[in-house]
């Protein structure tokens, strides 16, 4: 998974998993802490 910036054209890799971990991907509310973490740093 990743994040576009299209303003900055700066693509940020968020997470990387495989389907052991995960059937899909993670839940919506793993992804929203995931990324609000990496907003506050």
């Amino acid at each position: 998974m990743y994040l576009v910036n299209e303003i900055e054209r700066i693509i940020k890799l968020l997470w990387i998993y495989n389907h052991q971990q995960f059937q899909k991907r993670p839940p919506d509310k793993d992804i929203r802490a995931f990324i609000k973490d990496i907003f506050e740093d």
